[in-house]
Parts: C-alpha cells; sequence; structure tokens
C-alpha cells in the first residue's frame, strides 16, 4: 500500500547476475590439448617407423648383379624407402652365377638381418676352377658344386705340360678355384706368363718342366 503522505516506493531489488558458464570453453582446450598430443604422436610413431624401415636390408638384383639394399623394396608415392648399402668390403656376385632357386629368390628380392647374410650367397655361389681338358688349361663353372650344373666357359689353349710343377699340381687337383669369371681368367692369364717365362728359362720360377715348357 502506498504511503498515504506520498512518499517515493522503497527501490526494487534486482536479481544477481549469473556469472558466465566456463565448463564450455574449458572441454575444448582439452579437446584441443588431446588432439595435439595424438598427432604429435602419431608424427612421432610414424618416423620411427620410417627409420626402421629405411635402415633394414634385403638383397635384390640390378644390372645382372647381386645387390645388398637398405630399406624395403616396397613402393610409396613420395617416399624414397630404397638405397644401396655400402659395398665396399663385399664380394661382387653375378646372378647368373647363382643355383637358380637363389637366381629367382634374387630376382624377386627378400629381406635379410644385415650384411653378414651376403656370406650365405658367397657360399653358394657357382664357383669358376682352372681345369685340365685334354691336356690343356680351360675354365669350367660349378665342377663337384651342390646345386651347380658344371658348364664349359672357356676351352684350353695352355698345355699343362708346360706349366710350372706346382701350377700344374694345382690344376689337376681343381685348386684354382675362383668367384666371378674375371678372376678364373685373370688367373688363367697369370699362368699364360709363367708358362711364358719357363720357356725363356726365368730363374724366378724354379719349378720349370725340363726343355723350358716348349714342348
Amino acid at each position: 500500500m502506498a504511503d498515504p503522505m506520498g512518499g517515493p516506493p522503497p527501490p526494487m531489488q534486482q536479481a544477481p547476475m549469473e556469472r558466465p558458464r566456463r565448463g564450455g570453453a574449458r572441454r575444448w582446450t582439452w579437446l584441443v590439448v588431446v588432439a595435439g598430443v595424438v598427432v604429435v604422436g602419431v608424427v612421432a610413431g610414424g618416423f620411427v617407423l620410417l627409420q626402421n624401415v629405411r635402415n633394414g636390408y634385403y638383397i635384390g638384383a640390378e644390372n645382372g648383379n647381386v645387390v645388398l639394399f637398405r630399406g624395403t623394396p616396397q613402393k610409396v608415392p613420395g617416399l624414397d624407402l630404397s638405397r644401396k648399402a655400402d659395398a665396399s668390403k663385399l664380394q661382387p656376385i653375378k646372378v647368373a652365377d647363382l643355383p637358380q632357386d637363389l637366381q629367382q629368390q634374387v630376382k624377386d628380392t627378400y629381406t635379410v638381418d644385415g650384411p653378414a647374410a651376403w656370406n650365405t650367397l658367397v657360399e653358394r655361389v657357382c664357383k669358376y676352377t682352372l681345369v685340365e681338358q685334354s691336356g690343356k688349361v680351360g675354365v669350367v663353372r660349378g665342377r663337384e658344386q651342390q646345386n651347380c650344373q658344371e658348364t664349359p666357359v672357356q676351352p684350353g689353349d695352355v698345355p699343362v705340360a708346360q706349366l710350372p710343377a706346382s701350377d700344374a699340381t694345382k690344376v689337376r687337383k681343381g685348386e684354382f678355384t675362383f668367384i666371378g669369371r674375371e678372376a678364373a681368367t685373370a688367373a688363367l692369364a697369370e699362368l699364360k706368363v709363367r708358362r711364358d717365362k719357363c720357356k725363356t728359362n726365368d730363374p724366378g720360377i724354379p719349378d720349370c718342366p725340363s726343355g723350358g715348357g716348349s714342348s
């Protein structure tokens, strides 16, 4: 009821203002943080995986040669996942000098634990040997080797009888054995040089055949 004296009515009390809710902002902040952590984790994990892949080894073929590679033969657009490993200490091997089953494996590529796996190929490669063929020194590949088919490579043109006695014995026993045709050919050329020295009675070769190997 109004004051009969006509005084002003008492002021109305205002309801207290509500504080803005901050829970929504906090929730979004946490979502952003979690998403960032996930992204960083994925990137870091991908980097580690990529490094592991690049640090692996596999064996393949290139231009007829067996090659040890780092990485993986798998192709990924935009990424270089393969490179040649250091081959400075590895015995060169031709794909054609391997047994047939290994040739196909190398052409298809296969993963290995590391450079030590190369020794397995070296042990199984079909080697070249200087042998006596109809009284002369010739070259064959794969003689008396498991999974290797003996194949004539170069006919003989140096009579064994003209060689120094020690060389002739090694030829007859098959002790001149090499990995790679080039090495065998070089050894045969060296035998020819020693044969020629015997013909000139070179004192540096003490076991030349009688008559200087001119027979």
